[in-house]
């Protein structure tokens, strides 16, 4: 990668819709230099999902089975901000998550 090269953003799709997600998936990859790194079909495997790939954005649907996409936002924000290890100030992709730490909601 040269300096002129840029990072792309990492992101993560949660929707319970598989058609919608893999729509937009293709939406945001072609030519945007956008990197959609994983799909949740809930707002659980969507916090699992940023646990394991630490995205730069979360685009997140509010209805959806399991845990809605307003618990798991609440419980992103949570680590991100009072969760174990915070450092205030740093970037979602360097957020510690604890082994074993229950998410609120």
């Amino acid at each position: 990668m040269t300096d002129h090269e840029s990072v792309p953003a990492r992101i993560i799709i949660a929707d319970d819709h598989p058609l919608f997600r893999s729509a937009l998936a293709r939406l945001l990859e072609e030519g945007s230099g956008l990197e959609v790194v994983a799909q949740a079909a809930d707002g659980r495997e969507a916090l699992e999902f940023c646990r394991r790939f630490g995205p730069d954005l979360v685009i997140m649907d509010l209805s959806m089975p399991n845990m809605d996409g307003l618990q798991a936002t609440r419980a992103l924000i949570w680590f991100a901000t009072a969760g174990p290890s915070h450092t205030p100030g740093r970037g979602a992709r360097r957020v510690s998550w604890g082994a074993g730490r229950s998410c609120p909601g």
